[in-house]
Protein backbone atom coordinates (compact mmCIF):
# COMPACT_ATOMS: atom_id res chain seq x y z
CA UNK A 1 0.00 0.00 0.00
CA UNK A 2 1.31 3.96 -1.02
CA UNK A 3 0.80 6.18 1.57
CA UNK A 4 1.53 10.22 1.73
CA UNK A 5 2.73 12.42 4.62
CA UNK A 6 2.07 16.55 3.90
CA UNK A 7 3.01 18.78 6.33
CA UNK A 8 3.07 22.10 7.32
CA UNK A 9 6.39 22.21 8.25
CA UNK A 10 9.58 20.42 6.90
CA UNK A 11 9.74 16.47 9.11
CA UNK A 12 12.28 14.58 6.53
CA UNK A 13 14.53 14.55 9.27
CA UNK A 14 12.06 11.86 10.91
CA UNK A 15 11.42 9.93 7.83
CA UNK A 16 13.74 7.01 8.59
CA UNK A 17 11.27 6.91 11.91
CA UNK A 18 8.49 6.35 9.83
CA UNK A 19 9.79 3.56 7.84
CA UNK A 20 9.42 0.15 10.24
CA UNK A 21 7.50 -2.58 10.27
CA UNK A 22 7.50 -5.64 12.92
CA UNK A 23 9.39 -9.12 11.97
CA UNK A 24 7.73 -11.93 12.76
CA UNK A 25 9.68 -12.41 16.25
CA UNK A 26 7.77 -9.33 17.02
CA UNK A 27 10.94 -6.80 16.77
CA UNK A 28 10.91 -3.56 15.02
CA UNK A 29 13.26 -3.13 11.98
CA UNK A 30 13.98 -0.33 9.68
CA UNK A 31 12.60 -0.77 6.21
CA UNK A 32 15.41 -0.04 3.30
CA UNK A 33 13.68 2.48 1.22
CA UNK A 34 15.95 4.73 -1.64
CA UNK A 35 15.36 8.42 -1.36
CA UNK A 36 15.19 10.44 -4.43
CA UNK A 37 14.05 13.83 -5.16
CA UNK A 38 12.36 12.85 -8.45
CA UNK A 39 9.42 10.80 -10.01
CA UNK A 40 11.65 8.51 -11.31
CA UNK A 41 9.07 4.87 -11.28
CA UNK A 42 11.10 2.78 -9.70
CA UNK A 43 12.10 4.16 -6.41
CA UNK A 44 10.13 3.68 -3.42
CA UNK A 45 9.81 7.20 -1.48
CA UNK A 46 9.95 10.62 -3.40
CA UNK A 47 9.66 13.84 -1.38
CA UNK A 48 9.27 17.79 -2.41
CA UNK A 49 7.18 21.11 -1.53
CA UNK A 50 4.81 22.87 -3.26
CA UNK A 51 6.72 26.06 -5.18
CA UNK A 52 4.48 28.38 -2.49
CA UNK A 53 4.32 27.00 0.75
CA UNK A 54 1.67 27.76 3.37
CA UNK A 55 3.01 29.69 6.64
CA UNK A 56 3.08 27.85 9.71
CA UNK A 57 0.54 28.59 12.26
CA UNK A 58 1.19 30.21 15.19
CA UNK A 59 -1.52 28.33 17.24
CA UNK A 60 -0.27 26.28 19.21
CA UNK A 61 -3.05 22.97 18.15
CA UNK A 62 -1.84 19.82 16.22
CA UNK A 63 -4.19 19.27 13.51
CA UNK A 64 -3.76 15.52 11.55
CA UNK A 65 -6.22 14.47 9.13
CA UNK A 66 -5.94 10.80 7.66
CA UNK A 67 -7.85 9.44 4.66
CA UNK A 68 -7.95 6.19 2.46
CA UNK A 69 -7.43 8.04 -0.84
CA UNK A 70 -8.57 5.12 -3.02
CA UNK A 71 -6.48 6.62 -5.53
CA UNK A 72 -9.04 9.80 -6.31
CA UNK A 73 -8.19 12.29 -9.25
CA UNK A 74 -10.01 14.76 -10.98
CA UNK A 75 -12.88 16.08 -9.47
CA UNK A 76 -12.40 14.05 -6.40
CA UNK A 77 -9.27 15.22 -5.51
CA UNK A 78 -10.15 19.08 -6.31
CA UNK A 79 -12.95 18.54 -3.75
CA UNK A 80 -10.37 16.86 -1.25
CA UNK A 81 -8.34 19.71 -1.80
CA UNK A 82 -11.45 21.96 -1.14
CA UNK A 83 -12.20 20.39 2.08
CA UNK A 84 -8.80 20.37 3.11
CA UNK A 85 -8.10 24.12 2.47
CA UNK A 86 -12.02 25.04 4.00
CA UNK A 87 -14.11 22.44 6.21
CA UNK A 88 -14.86 23.47 9.34
CA UNK A 89 -12.90 20.83 11.19
CA UNK A 90 -10.82 19.43 8.54
CA UNK A 91 -9.42 22.41 7.22
CA UNK A 92 -5.46 23.56 7.44
CA UNK A 93 -4.43 20.50 9.23
CA UNK A 94 -0.90 20.53 10.30
CA UNK A 95 -0.12 16.69 8.94
CA UNK A 96 -1.98 14.79 6.64
CA UNK A 97 -1.60 10.71 5.95
CA UNK A 98 -3.70 9.90 3.03
CA UNK A 99 -3.37 5.84 1.86
CA UNK A 100 -3.26 4.25 -1.58
CA UNK A 101 -1.71 7.75 -3.27
CA UNK A 102 -1.07 7.09 -6.55
CA UNK A 103 2.53 8.10 -8.77
CA UNK A 104 1.99 8.17 -12.22
CA UNK A 105 -0.68 5.71 -12.78
CA UNK A 106 -3.10 4.64 -15.88
CA UNK A 107 -5.98 4.92 -13.65
CA UNK A 108 -5.91 8.28 -11.75
CA UNK A 109 -4.46 9.97 -15.34
CA UNK A 110 -1.11 9.55 -14.26
CA UNK A 111 -0.77 12.31 -11.99
CA UNK A 112 1.49 12.71 -9.52
CA UNK A 113 -1.04 12.60 -7.16
CA UNK A 114 1.21 13.61 -3.40
CA UNK A 115 3.10 16.52 -5.50
CA UNK A 116 0.01 17.88 -7.02
CA UNK A 117 -1.58 17.72 -3.38
CA UNK A 118 1.65 19.41 -2.06
CA UNK A 119 1.63 22.01 -4.58
CA UNK A 120 -2.08 23.25 -3.78
CA UNK A 121 -2.17 23.38 -0.65
CA UNK A 122 1.17 24.93 0.16
CA UNK A 123 2.77 21.87 2.05
CA UNK A 124 6.03 19.38 2.23
CA UNK A 125 5.25 16.01 1.05
CA UNK A 126 6.83 12.45 1.25
CA UNK A 127 5.16 9.68 -0.71
CA UNK A 128 6.47 5.45 0.22
CA UNK A 129 5.54 2.38 -1.92
CA UNK A 130 6.58 -0.87 -0.80
CA UNK A 131 9.09 -2.67 -2.32
CA UNK A 132 8.26 -5.17 -5.17
CA UNK A 133 7.54 -8.91 -4.31
CA UNK A 134 10.26 -10.68 -4.23
CA UNK A 135 10.61 -12.97 -7.48
CA UNK A 136 8.54 -10.42 -9.70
Amino acid sequence: MTFVLLSVGSFLPLLPLLFTQQSKSGQSQTVAVETVKDADEMSLLEFGHGTKLRPASRNSELKIVTYNIRWRSGDDLKELVRLLREDVELGNPSVVALQEVDRQKKRSGKTNTAKQLAEELGLYYAWAAPPPAKGW
